[in-house]
């Protein structure tokens, strides 16, 4: 896994020195519809969505991972990912 990552960087930083314009990107919107109690739905591109719901303490239905909850998470998958991609170039598999 980690030669297939550290090739797939390698080309996307030859991409980019060639063309620095085509390393940014907009990013897509997000749309938030709130629910009944406390619950939220959001979508994304390519039909991608998340369901949010707050703890029954605050008046939610807690059937769903909380906001706060699905923000940690996403912080640590990301810092998982940069890790893996770091490593990669390096030869090695996290």
């Amino acid at each position: 896994m980690a030669d297939h990552i550290a090739e797939r960087l390698e080309s996307l930083e030859g991409l980019y020195a060639d063309q620095p314009h085509r390393a940014t990107a907009a990013d897509a919107p997000a749309t938030a519809v709130l629910g009944p109690d406390l619950t939220c739905e959001v979508t994304g591109p390519d039909g991608w969505s998340i369901r949010t719901a707050m703890m029954k303490a605050v008046g939610g239905d807690a059937s769903a991972p909380t906001p706060g909850w699905v923000m940690r998470a996403a912080r640590v998958s990301c810092t998982a990912t940069t890790v893996a991609m770091r490593a990669a170039p390096a030869g090695l598999a996290v």
